[in-house]
C-alpha cells in the first residue's frame, strides 16, 4: 500500500507539472475595424472638384457668408453692422475668386475672377483707413432708432435665405457662377439697405459706391451665364 501511494503521487505530480509546461493555445488576432469614409459625413452627397486636398469650396465660403448675418443684435448700431459686413463680403469675395482663378477652367470667369479680386484688395485697404477714421478717439456716432435696426435686420434676414438657396453640385465654374448670383443678390439688398436707412454719411457713401461696382459686376456675370453651356444632367 505505501508503494502504490507513493507511485499515485508521482503520478499526479507529473500530470501537474507537465500542465504548467504547456503552452496556451495561440489566440486569433483582432482585425481592426474599417469604418467606410463617407463625404461630409452623408453618404448621398456627391463628391467632386470641392474634395481636392487643401482646397476650400466655393459651397463652405458661401456657408461662411450665410452664418455671417446671424446673430447680430438689434441693439447694436445698423451702420456699423454695415460697416463690418462690408469687410465680410469684400473678404468672402476674394475668397470665392481665389477658387475660380486657381481651379477654374473658364478663362473669362477666370479674368472676371482675377478683376473682382484686385478690387476686394483695394476696397478691403480703402476700408482700413474708414475704420481709422471712424473709430478714432472722440468720433461722434449717431444714435441707433429700432426702426433703423428693425430695418437692417430684416434685410439680413432676407440676405439669409438668399444665400441659403440651393446650387447643385458641378463643375467649379459653374457652381461660382450660381453662388456669385446669390452673392450680389444678398449684398445689393444690403448696400440698398444702408442707403435707404443709413445715419451715418461714410457708411452711405460706401454703400453707393458698392452699389455701383456689384451691378456692374452682376451684369457681366449674367452676360456670362447666359452665353454658359450647361452640361446635360
Amino acid at each position: 500500500m505505501p508503494h502504490l501511494r507513493v507511485l499515485v503521487v508521482g503520478v499526479l505530480a507529473i500530470g501537474l507539472l507537465s500542465g504548467c509546461d504547456r503552452t496556451p493555445p495561440a489566440k486569433k488576432p483582432v482585425q481592426p475595424v474599417v469604418i467606410p469614409h463617407t463625404h461630409g459625413g452623408d453618404t448621398r452627397e456627391p463628391a467632386t472638384h470641392q474634395d481636392d486636398a487643401g482646397g476650400e469650396s466655393v459651397r463652405d465660403i458661401m456657408a461662411d457668408l450665410r452664418d455671417d448675418l446671424t446673430n447680430w443684435s438689434a441693439l447694436e448700431n445698423p451702420d456699423h453692422i454695415f460697416n463690418d459686413l462690408l469687410e465680410i463680403y469684400h473678404e468672402r469675395a476674394q475668397r470665392m475668386a481665389d477658387q475660380e482663378i486657381s481651379r477654374g477652367a473658364d478663362p473669362h470667369l477666370r479674368q472676371l475672377a482675377d478683376s473682382i479680386q484686385r478690387r476686394t484688395l483695394r476696397s478691403l485697404a480703402d476700408l482700413e483707413k474708414v475704420h481709422k477714421r471712424l473709430h478714432r478717439p472722440g468720433a461722434d456716432y449717431l444714435s441707433t432708432s429700432p426702426a433703423q435696426s428693425r430695418a437692417m435686420l430684416r434685410a439680413l434676414e432676407r440676405g439669409q435665405r438668399l444665400l441659403d438657396t440651393p446650387v447643385p453640385a458641378g463643375p467649379l465654374d459653374q457652381e461660382y457662377v450660381a453662388f456669385m448670383d446669390r452673392y450680389y443678390q444678398s449684398a445689393l439688398l444690403l448696400a440698398e439697405t444702408q442707403i435707404r436707412i443709413g445715419r451715418e454719411a461714410p457708411q452711405v457713401a460706401l454703400a453707393r459706391e458698392w452699389r455701383v461696382i456689384l451691378q456692374r459686376e452682376w451684369q457681366t456675370i449674367k452676360d456670362h451665364r447666359r452665353g454658359m453651356v450647361h452640361p446635360t444632367p
